[in-house]
């Protein structure tokens, strides 16, 4: 089994819509609306300038299984998000990606997550994030290594 992150591309922006569109993924997003590709690909193209932001594509034997996002923010925290792709959720894939992003990384991160998303509250658990609150109907959850 091979598995590697990867900087997302332009190639990859079509498919990531489809995720971001998904059903499931929107319920658990905090943004639950659909976005429009002009919409998405005007904000990927702004969010590959941004110097504050970076994005991956986690892959498995050459599939591409889910993303990551960090966001540096002022407080010293790297704000993590992630989605999976559709074919791959419910099979360990988003906790797998998360413990290889941070296996050699120091740092403070957070991750914002609705409570009823239940997935990735126990994929953050099971990365060492722990809750810390809740702001305006969600869940912060963070890790410090």
């Amino acid at each position: 089994m091979k598995f590697r992150i990867k900087e997302v591309e332009k190639e990859d922006w079509d498919e990531l819509l489809i995720w971001r569109n998904d059903e499931v993924t929107r319920k658990m997003s905090i943004n639950s609306e659909i976005v429009k590709k002009d919409e998405h690909f005007s904000y990927m193209e702004k969010m590959s300038k941004n110097k504050q932001r970076v994005q991956y594509i986690f892959l498995h034997n050459q599939h591409k299984v889910g993303t990551i996002r960090i966001d540096k923010l002022n407080d010293g925290f790297d704000e993590f998000s992630y989605t999976i792709n559709p074919l791959f959720r419910g099979k360990g894939y988003g906790t797998l990606m998360m413990e290889l992003y941070l296996f050699d990384k120091n740092g403070k991160y957070r991750c914002e997550i609705k409570p009823e998303n239940v997935g990735s509250i126990k994929m953050a658990e099971k990365n060492g994030f722990t809750y810390k609150s809740t702001n305006t109907g969600i869940s912060v959850y963070e890790f410090i290594k």
